[in-house]
């Protein structure tokens, strides 16, 4: 049986960030959401030190997943307070670790997509992370071999392992009310991740870029 914690007390919520650019130059990022009595500064360096683990750990580390021109550039850690949650206080950390495939990434809008899982069932008590286009070597019309979704299911669990270890929460927490979640903004905890084989499309990631007309 797992239990809802409330945002009360001493625990902090966290909205923490990883952040990289494509081959092109554009932006690519993705969130997830901690709860803590560490600092600030405590949770970012342990989010930083997780990241850059499951990035570059030798032969299957993320970086096995994206060319060379796919970067990861750095962290931040925002804290979170307010009904419904707003950030207040930042911090940022940047790194520099390029992806180690052959082959070019594929459209900026294809996604990994990583499921995040309570201990119960049904859309309301999942979490989703969408982790940026790979490199058109790891997958074959859009589906990704058994392997390399694998690493990718080992890295961002070992991201959640390390973080509990350290002693932060991973949590999901619903923004509107109903009958199963009357109170606003709580927390559910993350116990596993499962990573969909099948690359998905993440639109907003090019939204913002400009037009160019010929």
């Amino acid at each position: 049986m797992w239990v809802r914690v409330q945002y009360a007390g001493n625990m902090t919520q966290y909205r923490l960030t990883v952040h990289g650019v494509f081959p092109s130059g554009r932006a690519w990022s993705f969130r997830q959401h901690y709860s803590s009595s560490a600092s600030l500064s405590t949770i970012l360096s342990d989010w930083t030190t997780a990241w850059e683990t499951a990035w570059t750990t030798a032969t299957t580390g993320l970086a096995t997943l994206y060319p060379t021109g796919t970067v990861f550039t750095g962290t931040s850690a925002a804290t979170l307070v307010g009904i419904p949650y707003r950030e207040t206080s930042k911090e940022v950390s940047a790194v520099s670790h390029a992806g180690t495939a052959s082959g070019d990434s594929l459209p900026e809008t294809s996604a990994i997509l990583v499921s995040r899982r309570t201990a119960e069932v049904g859309a309301r008590n999942r979490g989703r992370t969408y982790l940026p286009a790979p490199s058109e070597v790891t997958q074959a019309d859009s589906v990704m071999d058994a392997t390399n979704t694998g690493h990718v299911s080992t890295s961002v669990d070992g991201v959640r392992t390390a973080m509990v270890g350290a002693g932060h929460t991973p949590v999901i927490y619903n923004v509107k009310t109903s009958a199963a979640d009357p109170v606003v903004q709580t927390n559910k905890t993350i116990t596993a991740e499962e990573t969909d084989r099948v690359l998905r499309s993440q639109r907003r990631r090019v939204r913002k870029a400009a037009a160019i007309y010929v």
